[in-house]
């Protein structure tokens, strides 16, 4: 008996991770996102600008700006259903395929981490809302020598 139940705890606790149920409330803790965000760069002004279409549902697109081009990058989806929350983007080359559903997994303080192990790059995505103008969204998963993490530090736009 002593030897099954640290078996049972083994299968048990991931089982609990997988199926983490969040509160309404988690969710509108998201709703700070709302606005428009921007990271300046070398190679132009990228934009993040969320909306909320819902008490359960938000949307976002994100694009980049470069001289006179302007390039779409991808839409996201941000979704309460049924005790899950969940980030899906989906990227101009994603359109005919069809989207990656990146389920929430962690919730510390202020840090939101969405996570799918089945896609090849990213596989884990976060929004850290640093302050009510700063926001550190990262993207990361398996590269060449490791874990491969590219950060994005956006600011918020006035309203």
């Amino acid at each position: 008996m002593k030897k099954i139940i640290p078996i049972l705890m083994l299968l048990v606790i991931p089982a609990l991770h997988l199926s983490a149920q969040y509160q309404f409330n988690d969710f509108i803790k998201l709703h700070a996102l709302n606005g428009s965000w921007k990271i300046e760069g070398k190679k132009g002004t990228t934009y993040e600008i969320w909306k909320i279409e819902n008490d359960t549902l938000m949307s976002a697109i994100s694009y980049k700006v470069s001289a006179t081009d302007t390039v779409m990058l991808e839409s996201v989806t941000l979704a309460f259903n049924n005790g899950k929350i969940t980030y899906t983007p989906v990227t101009k080359d994603q359109e005919q395929k069809g989207s990656v559903v990146f389920p929430l997994v962690t919730i510390t303080g202020t840090k939101f981490s969405f996570e799918n192990k089945t896609h090849d790059f990213p596989q884990l995505i976060t929004y850290d809302l640093q302050s009510k103008q700063s926001l550190m969204a990262s993207i990361s998963g398996p590269g060449q020598n490791g874990t491969k993490t590219i950060n994005y530090p956006f600011e918020k736009l006035p309203d």
